[in-house]
């Protein structure tokens, strides 16, 4: 399991600087090497502004929004989202240190987006690799264990506040 996030460390790893630790980034030159056989036991994945995904490879889940809001984006600077629904610059509600490990101020955002799926979904990869069979409510064991894994994930990412209710995730 890799991620585009891994190519920052991977680019570092292959040119020989060190990779800094406070980063979600890892390198897959190991795994080129043949010094391990597997990258990461999770991957979690999604689309701002729409639900959040995981897999550890056999299964995957999708966990879609039950509420609209909130929803922020946070940076360091103050821009017109190309993707977001709002027609123009939103004013920041607050500043702060939002971003766990990132050492400087962020802005935080309002900003709404159309959800384009409310369906919680969840797949085994080896009987269905397409995806196609949503066994969430099949699978209840399954399903348990995954949104734990979820859980777990978001947290180490450092997901903010709201997302923990935006998704129905609460700790």
């Amino acid at each position: 399991l890799t991620s585009t996030v891994d190519l920052f460390a991977t680019a570092l790893d292959a040119a020989g600087a060190d990779i800094p630790e406070r980063t979600h980034s890892r390198s897959v030159m190991p795994i080129l090497r043949g010094e391990v056989e597997r990258h990461r036991d999770l991957l979690v994945y999604g689309t701002f502004g729409q639900g959040v995904c995981l897999t550890d490879g056999d299964w995957t889940i999708f966990k879609a929004p039950v509420k609209d809001d909130p929803l922020f984006m946070y940076s360091s600077q103050v821009f017109r989202s190309l993707v977001s629904e709002e027609p123009t610059v939103q004013t920041p509600v607050s500043s702060g240190k939002f971003i766990p490990h990132v050492d400087f101020p962020q802005w935080q955002t309002p900003t709404r987006f159309r959800v384009l799926n409310r369906e919680d979904m969840l797949f085994h990869r080896a009987d269905d690799p397409a995806q196609a069979r949503n066994v969430w409510a099949s699978a209840p064991d399954q399903r348990a264990r995954m949104l734990d894994l979820l859980r777990g994930a978001i947290h180490a990412e450092g997901a903010p506040p709201e997302q923990w209710d935006r998704l129905g995730l609460q700790p």
